[in-house]
């Protein structure tokens, strides 16, 4: 039985962010944009209603990170929110295809591409790898596979840096990915003093 998803008013204390959420970071002005709004309203409108799914007790965020953290800023109790069932599989891919608008930046969309792809012996032509979560995207594998090696690169190193100070350096340590593994931190520490 296939159940379908239904529009109900959720506590904000009941609502979590999905643990592999992509996004390294909130966009500060979006949020406060959304804040204002519904200070200005009084109201969450139903049309804006985040998707969450049923997990143990309480609900997942699937889509609405900011506009769940702007209503907690503007002190709402309850919000609006589309529930529907959905396996981790499903929910994980919802992740980036809810913010395939360009909420996502690259390098997130490779961070996410890391954990959705499963690195396989071939690599070419296999079902559910690269190819077809481009598609699914509506990116191209070229660039769905340079943005997942800049994420590998991120993730690889690890420096004391904050990850937001990448965002518009992904196709940077993509070249970075071209080098030894060993080269890695130094090219990344020379990309950050080089800027």
């Amino acid at each position: 039985m296939h159940m379908v998803e239904e529009l109900v008013r959720l506590q904000l204390d009941s609502l979590r962010p999905h643990p592999k959420n992509p996004r390294l970071m909130f966009r500060e002005d979006v949020i406060e944009s959304i804040r204002a709004q519904l200070e200005d309203a009084g109201e969450f409108s139903e049309m804006h209603a985040p998707i969450v799914r049923p997990v143990n007790g309480h609900y997942e965020i699937i889509s609405g990170h900011h506009r769940v953290e702007a209503a907690k800023r503007a002190k709402l109790g309850s919000i609006p929110c589309w529930v529907k069932p959905m396996t981790e599989d499903e929910a994980y891919m919802q992740l980036v295809l809810g913010n395939s608008q360009g909420e996502l930046s690259p390098l997130e969309i490779g961070i996410h591409a890391l954990g959705a792809i499963e690195p396989s012996e071939g690599g070419r032509g296999v079902m559910g790898g690269v190819g077809e979560y481009a598609r699914q995207l509506g990116k191209t594998q070229q660039y769905v596979s340079q943005m997942r090696q800049a994420a590998e690169v991120l993730l690889a190193v690890k420096t004391h840096n904050s990850s937001c100070e990448f965002l518009d350096k992904a196709k940077h340590l993509a070249a970075i990915h071209k080098a030894n593994r060993e080269l890695w931190p130094m090219l990344v520490g020379a990309l950050l003093d080089k800027e």
